[in-house]
């Protein structure tokens, strides 16, 4: 964990809740990541978010304010637990690799990543997922979210596939992968089981 002055005692917790996440994460995924993710703790915005890479290392970003607004990030019970375990998925989700695309790993590196290839809708919906599940809240839980989706259909503005995607320039904008994409694949677990859901992923 790398982390400026004064934020040693968040940066102990941040490291304690990935800990403890790590074996969670290898079982439901099936996957472990090869040596370390760093973890850096980012005090220069005042924006709730975070990020998530593996190329060319695996580093989580996280930036250090919980969020004041209403825009679905607000339903948390622990927001340092929903953001990294939103960031950490991401890693095992990007990191993992099979087959002839393993092999292609083994000569270009990381670039060869093809979960990195899918939309955002299921990049970020599988993200959101997993902080649903595996915390008390997450926007899987969201009343807002479940606002902005009911509206859609009520207005007959559900969007199509083609939209969830991080920059769409009208309105809930990125959230749009993540507000949709996430309640999909709680969609997707409700129907065939999480099982399924997961080998999916794979």
């Amino acid at each position: 964990v790398s982390y400026p002055r004064g934020f040693g005692q968040l940066a102990l917790r941040s490291a304690k809740v990935a800990e403890d996440a790590y074996p969670y994460l290898v079982a439901r995924y099936g996957w472990e990541p090869a040596k370390r993710t760093t973890i850096v703790l980012n005090d220069q915005t005042d924006f709730a978010n975070g990020s998530a890479q593996i190329v060319p290392s695996k580093i989580v970003t996280l930036f250090v304010t919980s969020p004041t607004r209403v825009s679905g990030l607000e339903e948390y019970d622990d927001w340092l637990s929903a953001v990294l375990i939103h960031e950490l998925a991401h890693i095992w989700h990007l990191d993992m690799g099979y087959g002839l695309p393993w092999v292609g790993r083994l000569i270009f590196g990381k670039y060869i990543a093809m979960n990195a290839y899918t939309q955002a809708w299921v990049t970020e919906g599988l993200a959101v997922y997993e902080e649903t599940v595996s915390t008390g809240a997450g926007r899987g839980r969201s009343s807002y979210v479940d606002m902005v989706l009911r509206t859609a259909a009520a207005q007959d503005k559900f969007p199509p596939i083609d939209q969830g995607y991080r920059g769409y320039p009208r309105w809930p904008f990125s959230n749009i992968a993540y507000f949709f994409g996430g309640r999909f694949q709680l969609w997707l677990r409700e129907r065939y089981g999480e099982e399924k859901l997961m080998a999916y992923h794979q």
